[in-house]
């Protein structure tokens, strides 16, 4: 499934190019969309599509600031962290030593890259529309708080 179109991320990146690999950052993007809503409720029609507007709203959103992400840093995350070039820190007398820089940036750069990791944007917009919450949405605009319950099955300790 794939919740944005080439056309929505056009408009999206407004005045920036379309990628050329569009519609495979697209389903990536998607799939870590549905993977991290996974525990969700919400409507969908019989292709498992959202109905309720804010829903299909904030999962286009979402794809389309994680397809952002990607083209702005030039990653396609099929290729994965081997795609990032390496950055050498310093070099020892002959070039017998070689120390690769490997800050905090570097570290946020190879987690976009895996591929695994949704953008704190996109994460954003998926939560404002209570999409990552423990909560469960009734009806629209009311919610009540889930009480998680833990068993452990060998002690017979229940606890809340």
């Amino acid at each position: 499934m794939q919740y944005a179109t080439p056309e929505d991320l056009a408009v999206w990146l407004e005045p920036d190019p379309v990628p050329a690999n569009a519609n495979r950052l697209l389903r990536a993007a998607s799939a870590l969309v549905r993977r991290d809503t996974a525990g969700a409720v919400y409507s969908t029609d019989a292709d498992g599509t959202p109905t309720r507007p804010v829903v299909a709203t904030a999962f286009l959103e979402a794809t389309l600031a994680q397809v952002e992400a990607w083209a702005a840093n030039g990653i396609d995350p099929a290729k994965g962290v081997a795609q990032l070039p390496r950055v050498i820190q310093s070099k020892g007398a002959d070039g017998r030593s070689v120390t690769y820089a490997d800050g905090g940036g570097r570290a946020a750069l190879e987690a976009l890259a895996s591929g695994s990791v949704l953008v704190d944007q996109a994460r954003t917009i998926l939560g404002n529309a209570g999409l990552l919450s423990n909560r469960i949405v009734a009806e629209p605009g009311y919610a009540r708080d889930v009480e998680v319950i833990s068993y452990d099955p060998v002690t017979g300790v229940l606890d809340r």
